[in-house]
């Protein structure tokens, strides 16, 4: 059954709405500030050092975005930027040092593979393999830098940043907010 579901999208679009919903604070309104208003709330820490190999964590809000950046045991670091109010977007950066991708489709593999390792890291982090599987999915209609509708209102891009002798991976995971038009 769960098969079913998941193959007809709505498993993935509850574990989606889930995670952004786990990971956008449930603030009452006395205290939210700039948040008051925000279907989302406030943005929470996604990581903390009791997952295994994160060696440095920090969170910190800043204006109406969450700013998190994590360091893992193999040297990878990690900055997350959560934002939006009745649309949620969380922007990954995974910066690889000393590294240069030969084509679009290495980088893209890399990406992929970075989002399944966060999704096995921790049972709470199961939704980047969603993300993940949502992409592998459809690998011959993501273009880097292009966003792709994986499930209704949700999207996924994928790109590069290329800085002096190290390559960014920039990976922006989104729900938009339904329009009636």
């Amino acid at each position: 059954m769960i098969a079913r579901f998941y193959n007809n999208g709505f498993l993935f679009l509850f574990v989606l709405v889930l995670f952004f919903l786990s990971n956008c604070g449930s603030t009452s309104k006395k205290n939210a500030g700039p948040f008051a208003d925000c279907k989302y709330g406030k943005p929470t820490a996604i990581f903390n050092n009791e997952i295994p190999t994160v060696t440095e964590n920090s969170f910190k809000i800043e204006g109406k975005e969450g700013l998190e950046k994590v360091i893992f045991e193999d040297g990878m670091e990690l900055e997350i930027i959560q934002s939006g109010c009745n649309e949620v977007k969380q922007e990954l950066f995974f910066r690889f040092k000393n590294k240069k991708f030969g084509s679009d489709f290495e980088m893209m593999t890399n990406a992929v593979q970075q989002l399944l390792d966060l999704g096995d890291l921790d049972e709470k982090l199961k939704a980047f393999t969603f993300w993940a599987q949502a992409v592998m999915k459809k690998p011959n209609t993501i273009k880097k830098g292009k966003a792709l509708e994986v499930e209704p209102y949700t999207f996924v891009t994928i790109d590069q940043i290329d800085d002096q002798d190290d390559t960014i991976i920039w990976i922006i995971l989104e729900q938009r907010a339904v329009t009636n038009q």
